[in-house]
């Protein structure tokens, strides 16, 4: 593993179940499926599942009646999954070309998985293909978060840019009106913006770190020396009892397909 990929490994997914769903994105998926209007008898695609946190709650909304997809081009995430809930159908496929049918889905939600994707509008232009007409898009994007930045530039010290710019990645569409133009061209003509708040929170700095290395970047990156400016950078945001807890707004954008 080099310090500017994204892991894959068994082991990288599970530090993701484990750390980054409970303290980022559980939170969320209640809000994504009730934003998708998501009801008894419905096909859902939760696209680029990871772990499948969306996907397991949304079994529950669409009962016996509905079909739950969970997609993912990750291997290790799917197989992480895969162990969690046998009602979702597990895929292994390409967002920008995905192996489904046109008009597959009543409703399609992409939580915080839209700004991986090498080709945006190109994604986005799929996921209206296998949309049904009349179905319901929810994209969720991070949003400005200043502690995160404040842990960027200390990785940027001490691991270097390419790193830096690698933890970012998940920010690059942080601006709602480049946000909204990528939406109008993959093909939605009204799509609808709200940020909404969100809070991220870890039992320990420690904690926080295991998610940040084991996910984002080499294991080198985890160092004493790293560790203690982390800390310092951060300390606004540790209370006296060690938790790590910070504001973690997201944008959520909803649309039709007409």
């Amino acid at each position: 593993m080099t310090e500017v990929e994204w892991s894959s490994s068994i082991e990288a997914a599970q530090t993701y179940e484990r750390v980054l769903v409970p303290a980022l994105f559980q939170q969320w998926a209640h809000r994504m499926l009730e934003a998708g209007h998501v009801k008894e008898g419905d096909h859902v695609l939760d696209l680029a599942c990871g772990t499948g946190v969306v996907a397991r709650e949304a079994t529950t909304w669409v009962g016996e009646s509905g079909h739950v997809v969970g997609l993912d081009k990750d291997r290790a995430m799917l197989s992480v999954a895969q162990l969690s809930e046998p009602k979702v159908v597990w895929e292994v496929g390409d967002a920008a070309a995905m192996p489904f049918d046109d008009g597959s889905f009543d409703v399609i939600i992409c939580q915080a998985g839209l700004m991986f994707f090498p080709d945006q509008a190109s994604a986005v232009a799929e996921m209206r293909r296998v949309l049904r007409p009349g179905g319901s898009l929810v994209i969720h994007v991070w949003a400005q978060c200043d502690a995160q930045d404040a842990f960027a530039d200390v990785l940027e010290r001490h691991v270097g840019r390419k790193a830096a710019d690698n933890y970012r990645t998940p920010w690059n569409l942080k601006d709602p009106t480049k946000l909204l133009d990528l939406i109008r061209k993959g093909g939605f003509a009204d799509p609808r913006l709200m940020t909404e708040p969100g809070t991220a929170t870890y039992p320990s700095m420690e904690v926080f770190l295991e998610g940040a290395s084991g996910i984002l970047v080499s294991v080198e990156a985890n160092t004493q020396r790293l560790k203690h400016d982390a800390g310092a950078a951060m300390k606004d945001y540790i209370g006296p009892d060690g938790i790590v807890k910070f504001r973690e707004p997201a944008h959520v954008v909803t649309a039709t397909k007409n």
